[in-house]
Parts: structure tokens; sequence; C-alpha cells
């Protein structure tokens, strides 16, 4: 039975803004290691952290494919690359190996407590859904070295989150923009908007 308080908003509960960090957050992976969102694997790599709802959400296995579709990519492009979500490891693991044949890491397991922390939308399983009680819905992070926040996607639905092949080139652009940029923004990082 699952305890409608639980889904009550917090008032106090802080609000993600861009320019500063994601709340700590270690989580495990399907491939038995742990990964922590809030942090990039190098100084100098950029960071997409994806949200999926779930295994039982056929746009979520979509999206992820085309993530997938652009994966080394990514790589080539120094760019980090995790999906998380609150399903057990064992539906992470056939959504990496069966369903969707990913190579970047999956992580699994996220608390009620912790979807708040990202400040995303929950909702609860749909008797006769194949979902965890209490799963998120979709949202992207964009990380820029050593973790800065830059850009975010916060949905309440499958169908309204930035396009998945997009994201690579979007991120490129970003990071082009610090490093050949001489414009009026002096060559920095195209700037973080929102933070007001």
């Amino acid at each position: 039975m699952i305890n409608d308080n639980v889904l009550t908003v917090d008032s106090q509960q802080h609000r993600i803004i861009p320019s500063e960090t994601l709340p700590t957050m270690m989580l495990k992976t399907v491939e038995s290691s742990t990964h922590e969102i809030s942090q990039t694997t190098s100084t100098a790599h950029w960071k997409l952290v994806v949200v999926y709802r779930g295994l039982h959400c056929p746009m979520c296995k979509q999206y992820l494919v085309k993530l997938q579709n652009d994966y080394q990519g990514f790589v080539d492009a120094g760019i980090d690359l995790v999906a998380i979500s609150a399903d057990s490891k064992v539906k992470a693991a056939q959504m990496i190996k069966q369903d969707c044949k990913l190579e970047f890491p999956i992580a699994y397991g996220m608390s009620v407590t912790q979807m708040r922390q990202l400040n995303l939308y929950l909702s609860k399983r749909i008797n006769g859904e194949d979902a965890e009680a209490i799963f998120p819905e979709p949202a992207v992070f964009i990380l820029q070295p050593k973790g800065l926040l830059h850009t975010l996607n916060i949905s309440n639905a499958p169908y309204m989150r930035p396009a998945a092949d997009s994201l690579l080139s979007t991120i490129q652009y970003l990071k082009l923009s610090g490093e050949n940029r001489h414009d009026s923004y002096g060559g920095d990082i195209y700037p973080i908007r929102g933070t007001f």
C-alpha cells in the first residue's frame, strides 16, 4: 500500500538552480559499481545525466536507444553519460542487456528522497503497470567540468523532454563556445541561463 503522504511536497525543499552543483548522490550501477551523479570522471569532461521512468516505459526505451546510437560520439567528445531510475537491479539489467543493449552506465534504485533532491516529478504505479510503486518522470541535467549544472529539463511526462538525438550536438556546441568563441562573450562558455 502506498502512503499518500509520501508524495506531499516539502515546502522547505531546496530548488535546483543552474550554476550550482547537483546534490551529492551515490547510486549503484548494473555493473556492480557505484556512480556519483554530481561528479564528472575528469575535470575536462562534461556530463549528461538522464533520468528515465523505468523499464515499463516504451518511450524511455526509445530515448535510451537513441542515446546509445550517439554513445561513441559522447565518448569521443569527452562527455560522460549516465541514465538513472528507481528501477530494481533486475529491471535495470534487462534494460541494458536485453531491451536496449546499452553500453553506457545505468544506475538504479533511486529513493523518493533522492528523487525529491533532484526536484523531479513523481508518479504512482497504475493498477497492472509493471513499474515501481513510485517512480520519477523524465529529466535531463547537463553538467560542466567540475560538476556545475549548466542546463536542465524536468518534465512531468515522457513525451516532453529534449530530443535525444540533439543532446550530443547541443553539448558539443556548449563546449566549443568556451574553446573557440571570441565574440561578446569573451570566449567564455555559453552563459548559464535561469539563475535568478
